[in-house]
């Protein structure tokens, strides 16, 4: 039976660590090993995982001072003995089937790399997060700037691992470089199963939510790298464009330049990746009507 490592990196995590622990270990796929990273938390997070330890040897608990969810997910590589890894956040909790139905994905796809899921939204707020189903799809909304799989979501080759480490100058936005990387870089696909196979937890403690400006800065400088690399002529006002008004939705002030950018990005897009033209003009669609 296939072996799957479980990553999960945890900071500070009491209130929900049992929950999410407990969903990993009642999988219906029951070949795994669920490592937990404690990265310097100050709360009850080391004695909850130890306590899981004990009970189930399938927990392995290891500990640091406060490093950040970069160096703490590298640190867990060398520790990993599943073929596959599927990452875990401390405050999700996993359906029983998702590592069974993931697996089936990868055995009926030989060129599958990186297998999101749609997720299932609890905490602060309610409703499903989509994503797509094919690696074309996925490719698109890599290359308009979105993060196109659910990082907690993931269930990764481990050879990708091996070969393709998260970079620590993009803390916080680590998730889309480094898929970004593995897309335009390696043989892989990428894309999402069809099914829910997690609920993803909201909350005001969110990566997403405290420090979104950083967010922002580096989700820019991975899609100015990905254009780099696809040959697209582009200067900073497209990248800001593509990022803030048509990423974001929020009410476009200056159409005038949208314009601009949407007529220069999108035929060179477009003939790489036909799936990023409908994309596209439905995001400039959007603008327009919020003006």
């Amino acid at each position: 039976m296939t072996k799957v490592s479980v990553w999960m990196p945890a900071h500070n995590a009491g209130p929900f660590l049992s929950e999410a622990i407990e969903s990993v270990l009642v999988q219906t796929h029951p070949e795994l090993e669920l490592l937990i990273w404690n990265d310097g938390s100050v709360d009850e997070t080391d004695s909850i995982a130890q306590q899981w330890a004990t009970r189930d040897t399938r927990v392995k608990v290891f500990s640091s001072g406060n490093k950040g969810i970069v160096r703490s997910l590298n640190a867990l590589l060398p520790h990993t003995h599943g073929e596959y890894v599927m990452r875990m956040d401390s405050d999700d909790v996993c359906f029983p089937d998702r590592i069974a139905k993931q697996l089936a994905y990868f055995s009926s796809d030989r060129s599958l790399g990186v297998l999101g899921c749609k997720v299932s939204l609890i905490g602060n707020h309610s409703g499903v997060w989509h994503y797509r189903q094919t690696a074309k799809q996925t490719e698109a909304l890599a290359m308009l700037g979105n993060t196109p799989l659910c990082h907690p979501s993931w269930m990764v080759k481990r050879e990708l691992y091996e070969q393709f480490h998260y970079d620590p100058s993009y803390q916080d936005m680590e998730d889309y470089e480094w898929l970004a990387r593995v897309l335009f870089n390696s043989p892989f696909r990428g894309y999402a199963a069809r099914e829910v196979l997690m609920h993803y937890r909201v909350h005001a403690d969110n990566i997403s939510v405290k420090r979104k400006t950083n967010q922002i800065r580096l989700r820019k400088r991975v899609l100015s790298s990905i254009w780099e690399n696809l040959g697209i002529n582009f200067d900073n006002h497209d990248v800001n464009r593509f990022c803030d008004e048509l990423l974001t939705g929020v009410p476009c002030q200056d159409m005038t330049g949208i314009t601009e950018s949407v007529e220069k990005i999108l035929p060179q897009l477009g003939e790489i990746n036909a799936h990023t033209t409908n994309e596209i003009r439905r995001r400039f669609n959007r603008c327009m009507q919020k003006q």
